[in-house]
């Protein structure tokens, strides 16, 4: 099957040993005895192998974001919402030119309605991407967010926007 560059799907790098690693059984039957180990092995090295590439490369991503964190400078995003068990979430997201990578999420349940709190999370964020890279924090702009802005140090200055 050709897709639009008119190369075949069987051509991309991996999908050979991904197509060796599958079990050579037909479809509905379950194999048995030494069969079945081997098959769990091939599958576990397969598995195994293609998420320490997907981490590896993740890593390089994240790398090459941190090297024009400190080329170009970057924006620290907040973004609050609350999960089913009504948990606080807080997500950190770090935008520079145009790429945004997660940072951290952390559960702020005890910590959204006290502002030196907040504050206080906050410059810890600032200070993971350092104090010289950021240029600016936006946040949402509710009441303790607005009053964490506030209180965080004016050295250096930082924009603090709100957003609706």
């Amino acid at each position: 099957m050709a897709n639009r560059e008119g190369s075949t799907v069987g051509s991309a790098s991996g999908f050979g040993p991904l197509v060796d690693a599958c079990p050579s059984w037909y479809v509905g039957t379950r194999p048995k005895g030494a069969r079945d180990k081997a098959w769990k092995y091939a599958f576990e090295r397969t598995k195994s192998g293609l998420l320490t590439n997907v981490v590896d490369r993740a890593r390089q991503v994240v790398e090459d974001q941190i090297k024009e964190w400190k080329q170009y400078g970057c924006t620290i995003f907040s973004d609050g919402w609350i999960d089913g068990k009504n948990h606080t979430i807080i997500n950190f997201l770090v935008a520079c030119k145009n790429n945004m990578v997660f940072l951290k999420s952390m559960d702020a349940s005890n910590k959204v309605n006290n502002a030196e709190t907040l504050a206080l999370m906050l410059e810890q964020i600032v200070m993971k991407v350092g104090v010289e890279n950021v240029m600016q924090i936006i946040t949402d702009n509710v009441a303790t967010y607005v009053a964490a802005g506030r209180i965080l140090p004016e050295k250096p200055p930082l924009f603090f926007e709100h957003l609706v």
